[in-house]
């Protein structure tokens, strides 16, 4: 009887494995790093997010300047002037020049109040809009950083799966070329034993290559979005997948829901709003315009006629301003706006439209994640069992070692399919939450509570 080169049965219960695999690779867990914290690192690093978060402030300051443009405008003008004199007189028909030197001063008050002025007041509604705009644009990078954040994190927590399970394969692979060689070395094994073992691993060094080259540029990826360059993170735990809301429902559901409640179109149509307004401002460049005035002047030494003369007038009273004829260019400047308008309004069609296929996208991938993560822990089960017959047929003589090889690599490889199942199917929740409005935070927390040990947040 044979004797199989392996230390140890390669079966194993499938929660034991998943969760020896998942301790191995992150050693020291406990100080690892969780999506939430990863998230609270990146909101404070993200330069999209800083730059959507100063609009915002921008927006406010806009409000203050169109609400200033209804309040009263004060201003207080004085002056003090030296003043030289030459004067030419006729006295008895003969001129006579004086030249005299003093000084001039004068003082003034000016308040004007706009009584109406419809364009003033539109641009305050602009303003509001503009601010509503800047804020959903504002929700919209919050939404997208924790998408790519959840993105980035489980690639890098894929990466790390496929280089273990291809350092694993070499670990078997190497383990058949020396059973291979002593065989051969014994005279019960054949040269061709050798070379396939060889290939093999000289296959999976290829892999590693690739898989250490993946993991590296994974971690670059989230230390760009979170600043920090993690090298230890909270892994993903597998049973707590069930624990998750299902996602039911027809997609013309999930598409209504985002139409009504993406910060995205919801940008747009503040975008929409500002731009309408700015149509109507336009035009009320033909209106009329009413302001009150009040003016208190008090002057000395102004009048070169009588030098020593002074007067204190004050006035109050009501402007009126009746636009006639500007040229033509409110019309053409109402014309431009509205020719934006048709512009907003045609993409926000095309967004509605863009949105609409994400959606059925992302909830079509749902479905057939949860169909697919089955199907494969089905495959599994199978595999793993295969595995393991096939092992008890090589030491009964009955199977070669490359049948053992065969069956485990393939298990190996189901495993690796399953993880990224899993990977994929939460990046397509992920991704669904935000395109119909759940909050950032939100969509950060649910993906956490899928990790290994995450704590349960608070509510």
């Amino acid at each position: 009887m044979r004797t199989f080169a392996m230390s140890a049965p390669a079966w194993r219960p499938p929660r034991r494995l998943a969760v020896a695999l998942l301790l191995l690779a992150n050693v020291g867990a406990a100080a690892a790093m969780d999506l939430q914290e990863a998230f609270k690192a990146a909101l404070g690093h993200d330069s999209v997010l800083a730059a959507s978060q100063a609009g915002i402030r921008a927006a406010q300051e806009q409000v203050n300047v169109a609400q200033a443009q209804l309040r009263p405008n004060v201003s207080f003008n004085a002056s003090r002037t030296r003043n030289e004199l030459t004067r030419t007189q006729s006295v008895n028909a003969r001129p006579v020049t004086t030249e005299e030197s003093y000084y001039s001063q004068g003082r003034s008050l000016v308040v004007r109040q706009p009584l109406y002025r419809k364009a003033l007041a539109l641009g305050v509604e602009q303003a509001h809009a503009g601010e509503r705009q800047a804020r959903f644009a504002t929700q919209y990078e919050e939404r997208n950083l924790a998408t790519r954040l959840i993105t980035a994190y489980f690639e890098v927590l894929l990466g790390q799966d496929q280089l273990h399970w291809v350092e694993a394969q070499m670990q078997l692979t190497r383990t058949q070329l020396q059973s291979a060689q002593r065989a051969f070395a014994a005279g019960s094994g054949v040269r061709t034993d050798i070379d396939e073992a060889q290939a093999r691993l000289d296959l999976a060094l290829a892999d590693e290559v690739v898989a250490r080259e993946q993991l590296a540029y994974a971690r670059h990826q989230l230390a760009v979005l979170t600043g920090v360059d993690s090298a230890a993170l909270v892994p993903l735990d597998p049973p707590r997948l069930a624990q998750l809301p299902l996602v039911e429902g027809p997609v013309a559901d999930w598409m209504a829901r985002a139409r009504e409640q993406s910060p995205e179109l919801a940008a747009l149509r503040e975008r929409r709003a500002a731009v309408a307004l700015e149509v109507e401002r336009l035009g009320a460049g033909h209106y009329p315009t009413l302001d009150a005035s009040l003016q208190w002047v008090d002057s000395a030494s102004e009048n070169v006629t009588t030098p020593s003369s002074s007067y204190r007038n004050t006035s109050i009273g009501l402007q009126l301003s009746i636009p006639l004829y500007q040229g033509g260019g409110t019309s053409a400047a109402v014309r431009q706006a509205m020719a934006e308008l048709d512009r907003v309004d045609a993409q926000i069609e095309t967004s509605e439209r863009d949105l609409g296929s994400r959606v059925h996208q992302q909830v079509r991938l749902v479905l057939e994640g949860q169909q697919r993560m089955r199907a494969l822990e089905q495959a599994l089960r199978s595999a793993q069992q295969l595995e393991y017959s096939t092992q008890r047929s090589y030491e009964a003589g009955a199977r070669t070692w490359i049948d053992v090889l065969n069956a485990t690599q393939n298990a190996q490889r189901i495993r690796f399919d399953l993880a990224k199942a899993r990977y994929d199917w939460l990046l397509a929740r992920t991704r669904l939450s935000a395109f119909v409005g759940a909050e950032a935070a939100a969509i950060v927390d649910e993906a956490n509570q899928t990790l290994l040990k995450a704590p349960t947040a608070v509510q």
